[in-house]
């Protein structure tokens, strides 16, 4: 009996995209050619050996819908409306 060694192609750690800008939403394509639009999400549970592949100063994002791993710095507030609110402050 012939016996077939399989050899992977693919490593075993998944792929880590940079964040683009002010991306909030995964632009991976599936396999028709469209893209996935989920929403990225911090993942806190993240293991530690992508942690220490990525700078230290970024965080690990992962998609809802097709879990697509991105990272980039900490988002702060997308909306600017929080500097609004400062500037309208009343003077005491």
């Amino acid at each position: 009996m012939d016996t077939q060694h399989v050899t992977s192609t693919e490593t075993d750690q998944p792929t880590i995209r940079p964040l683009k800008g002010y991306q909030t939403s995964c632009d991976a394509k599936n396999e028709k050619g469209k893209p996935c639009w989920g929403f990225l999400k911090i993942w806190y549970g993240a293991p530690d050996e992508l942690t220490r592949t990525i700078p230290r100063d970024h965080v690990i994002y992962r998609c809802q819908k097709c879990g697509q791993l991105y990272h980039g710095p900490p988002h702060r507030h997308v909306s600017r409306s929080w500097r609004k609110m400062e500037m309208i402050a009343p003077e005491r």
